[in-house]
């Protein structure tokens, strides 16, 4: 869990670890960053905004992880044990391991830090016995395939693609992803 990665064209020390209560605000305003830069480029990365209380929930959970980046809290990730309904009798009939809300903070932007959260997220699940990470992504119109191309660059595979309505009525096309272990 609080495995060392070091990155070897920026020499900086990476870590997840688990979200304190204290790092809570710290992670959501990270979030939040993320949210809006990654709208005002057009990317529906997530569709509605989450607030502060679900971080904190995930976090009292044990769900909510920190990216820490030579001491400093530069991005977060939600990593639960749980079943989604969204996605048909197969797959909300056993729990999975899923990787939800990653977000880096662009002042860390290119310097591999979601590529070792990613890594370090499957270090994790294979540490508590788990065989696969799932995610599901936005495959909006505006920049198809930009997520799904990102993770599969990461080794995820596609599993599905369905058009998901929501309890609000809308709906968005998903794209549900796997990494074996």
């Amino acid at each position: 869990m609080g495995k060392k990665l070091t990155t070897q064209h920026t020499a900086s020390h990476t870590a997840l670890l688990p979200l304190t209560a204290q790092e809570v605000f710290t992670a959501h305003a990270v979030y939040n960053r993320t949210f809006d830069w990654s709208t005002t480029k057009g990317v529906r990365q997530w569709l509605l905004r989450l607030e502060a209380a679900t971080f904190a929930e995930r976090q009292a959970a044990g769900e909510a992880f920190a990216i820490h980046v030579d001491g400093v809290l530069a991005g977060c990730v939600f990593v639960p044990f749980e079943t989604l309904g969204y996605y048909g009798d197969e797959l909300k009939a056993v729990p999975r391991w899923w990787m939800h809300t990653l977000a880096i903070d662009r002042a860390f932007a290119g310097r591999g830090v979601g590529e070792l959260a990613v890594a370090a997220v499957c270090d994790l699940v294979r540490s508590r016995g788990g065989d696969s990470v799932w995610l599901h992504c936005v495959n909006d119109a505006n920049h198809a395939e930009v997520i799904p191309s990102y993770y599969a660059r990461l080794g995820f595979e596609e599993v599905l693609r369905i058009e998901v309505t929501y309890p609000s009525g809308n709906a968005f096309p998903m794209v549900v992803m796997r990494k074996a272990l």
